[in-house]
């Protein structure tokens, strides 16, 4: 797979999410979640890892030996993944926050 293929993936991706979001939150707002109680138990681990996945945004990593050269990399590109993860939840409260 090219690198455009992935970008080209990874924009469909976003736009489904979005347009998902988009209706989830117009079904809100017409009251159509009313009758909707559904909820999910996880335990503490499941969750910690769902939570790692999402501020991982995803993205595979493998576990190994780093040396000081990859850290500095490493540090910059957590940098750049809590920057895009403060977008995206700010990206979400303003969609919120126009709905409502």
């Amino acid at each position: 797979m090219s690198d455009l293929d992935g970008k080209e993936q990874e924009l469909l991706v976003q736009n489904v999410i979005s347009q998902f979001m988009k209706d989830q939150l117009n079904g809100l707002k017409e009251g159509k979640g009313e009758a909707n109680n559904s909820f999910v138990f996880l335990e503490n681990s499941t969750l910690n890892m769902l939570i790692l996945y999402l501020l991982m945004n995803g993205k595979s990593r493998t576990h190994e030996k780093v040396s000081e050269d990859s850290q500095g990399k490493n540090v910059e590109e957590l940098e750049h993944i809590i920057a895009d993860s403060k977008k995206d939840f700010e990206e979400i409260l303003t969609l919120l926050k126009a709905k409502f």
